[in-house]
């Protein structure tokens, strides 16, 4: 029974050890930092500019309406999304990009089709 005893403390001993010695998981905004310090920030270019180019589309597309002065439809807002991944291939063009705009274009595709 002390054997028991003693082998379940060692054991107990060992996993407190192996929990002291495991980090932390990240978190949030330890990971939107990393993320967007490195292949995001090569990939999509300083904030700034990136942003720029979204908002310079995202104007243009909306002042180019029918209506200007429509409320932003669903697919409005998935053709600006399509606008969206313009602005980044404009610095970096992916692959994963023209996936993400062929995407959005099936998005664009069957919110006509519904609003129909």
């Amino acid at each position: 029974m002390l054997a028991g005893l003693r082998k379940q403390i060692f054991s107990l001993k060992e996993y407190i050890k192996q929990m002291e010695t495991q980090t932390a998981p990240e978190g949030i905004l330890q990971e939107a930092i990393r993320i967007t310090s490195g292949d995001r920030r090569r990939d999509y270019d300083h904030p700034t500019p990136n942003h720029q180019r979204i908002a310079d589309l995202w104007n243009a597309y909306l002042n180019l309406r029918k209506h200007p002065e429509d409320d932003i439809s669903a697919l409005d807002v998935s053709t600006m999304m399509i606008l969206l991944k313009i602005a980044r291939a404009a610095h970096t063009p992916t692959r994963d990009t023209y996936v993400d705009i062929a995407g959005y274009a099936r998005c664009c595709a069957i919110i006509s089709e519904h609003e129909k």
